[in-house]
Parts: C-alpha cells; sequence; structure tokens
C-alpha cells in the first residue's frame, strides 16, 4: 500500500497553516459556500460538489427525526 507522508503532526496544526497560507495554495479555483446545515461559509479549492463544511455537519444532515 502506498500512504502519503504527513506533513503536519495533527489537524489542528492543518487547519492553522492553511487559514494563514491560503495564498500559498497551488489550485485551480477557490469555491465559496455556505453549509447548510450550520450556515457556516466556508472555503474549497477545486470541489464544485461539495455542500457540507465539516463531515459533523454531513453526519448530522442525515439524521432523520422520527419523534
Amino acid at each position: 500500500e502506498h500512504h502519503k507522508q504527513k506533513k503536519f503532526c495533527n489537524d489542528k496544526c492543518r487547519y492553522e497553516w492553511w487559514a494563514k497560507n491560503r495564498d500559498k495554495l497551488n489550485s485551480k479555483i477557490i469555491n465559496k459556500f455556505i453549509c447548510p446545515v450550520c450556515n457556516k461559509e466556508f472555503t474549497v479549492a477545486g470541489n464544485k460538489k461539495r455542500i457540507y463544511c465539516s463531515s459533523d455537519c454531513y453526519h448530522k444532515s442525515r439524521q432523520v427525526c422520527h419523534g
């Protein structure tokens, strides 16, 4: 199996680095979206199909209330 070598010690470090270095993102287009679950604005590089800001919001959207 081939695994990418991790560049950051944890997710928090990775998020902080990308927040401070967004201008260094060597990607196509940055798309802005509003998460339909939490209404938070988030940006995605090159992915126009992303809907949710996080996997937590995705999972919340899949929960159905049977009350």
